[in-house]
């Protein structure tokens, strides 16, 4: 039963790898430090251990109907160690508020696809 469901769950998200999104990003957003800083403050909240998070590389894109941001945390996991980075990806929108896609979402091994399908290489 158990090898049923990882082969069915690989299957599914072989699946998402393949996707191509609607709408590309057309060009490169620089984010101030209060959209940096509402984007880390959002992702901190996804974390079992919150003050650890480490940031690395956060880029952002923009078209006419979103501006999509992804980057990389790496935070202290359950046994006090850090886990390596894991990426991270969503949306802000216009009031600087960050919708969060990402490491606590199953599909958090697609993330660098799918930002790289959106024009944002991590």
């Amino acid at each position: 039963m158990k090898a049923t469901a990882m082969l069915l769950a690989a299957t599914v998200l072989a699946g998402c790898a393949t996707a191509k999104p609607d709408i590309p990003m057309d060009r490169l957003v620089t984010l101030t430090e209060a959209q940096r800083k509402a984007i880390e403050a959002e992702v901190r909240t996804h974390l079992k251990d919150p003050d650890s998070a480490r940031f690395g590389t956060i880029v952002a894109g923009a078209n006419a109907t979103e501006t999509r941001v992804c980057g990389w945390v790496n935070s202290k996991n359950s046994y006090g160690g850090y886990g390596g980075n894991i990426g991270f990806h969503g949306t802000l929108d216009a009031s600087g508020k960050f919708r969060f896609w990402g490491a606590d979402d199953p599909s958090y091994l697609l993330i660098p696809t799918i930002c790289r399908d959106h024009g944002l290489v991590i």
